[in-house]
């Protein structure tokens, strides 16, 4: 009953604002139920509206061009949109606000959106997600690399991956082994099973050594 209630006080509240929020609050009122209400429950969020685009989300606030959206729905529901659809529509876990895009007339009626007023969101993916994101391999490659601490380029590691095993050199000498290496289908490694624990290796377009959860930047050649 709660649930029916919350979706019931989203129709009426969509009704009320839809006609100072749309430039076609006639043709939304005309849709099927089920699809107004779907798009009141996502705020009518739309990826990657204009060309050239990667990973975007766009939130509608339910709110006035005069206002700039601030007369809709607060930071908290809007931001809980992007989230998920940066979930849904990209696999990737962080959604930071970019800025605010306030359609013109034009633009609503060339992308058929239902809102005025957007909160922008850049979708991208966190280092703990590439890392879930690895598929358990049979590596069977042997590759060297030099890792560089970010903070501090003199402190170097030296990494030779030999199949499913590696070798790690650290910056003081000390030898340390991991029992697993995993490929990704994008050629990034996960260094797993170290002899020391707590620690994790992830080697691709950026590259992080996981101590205690604690991700370090390296620059790996």
């Amino acid at each position: 009953m709660d649930l029916i209630k919350k979706l019931l006080r989203i129709v009426v509240l969509g009704l009320l604002l839809v006609s100072c929020v749309s430039d076609k609050p006639v043709e939304f009122l005309k849709l099927p139920k089920n699809e107004r209400l779907k798009i009141l429950k996502n705020l009518d969020a739309r990826i990657n509206i204009f060309n050239g685009e990667k990973n975007m989300v766009y939130v509608g606030t339910w709110g006035s061009r005069l206002l700039k959206g601030e007369d809709g729905f607060g930071d908290y529901k809007i931001y809980d949109v992007a989230s998920r659809f940066c979930e849904e529509k990209f696999d990737m876990d962080i959604a930071s606000e970019i800025g605010i895009k306030t359609m013109s007339k034009q633009e609503t009626e060339k992308y058929k959106l239902w809102n005025k007023v957007y909160i922008k969101y850049q979708c991208s993916k966190s280092i703990k997600k590439e890392i879930v994101n690895i598929k358990k391999s049979n590596n069977t490659l042997n590759q060297s690399f030099i890792c560089s601490f970010r903070n501090d380029p003199s402190e170097k590691s030296i990494i030779e991956i030999r199949g499913n095993t590696a070798t790690e050199t650290t910056a003081v000498g000390i030898s340390i082994n991991y029992s697993i290496v995993n490929l990704s289908n994008k050629g990034a490694f996960n260094l797993e099973g170290s002899s020391k624990d707590g620690r994790v290796w992830f080697i691709g377009a950026q590259s992080f050594l996981i101590l205690d959860v604690n991700p370090l930047p390296y620059d790996c050649k």
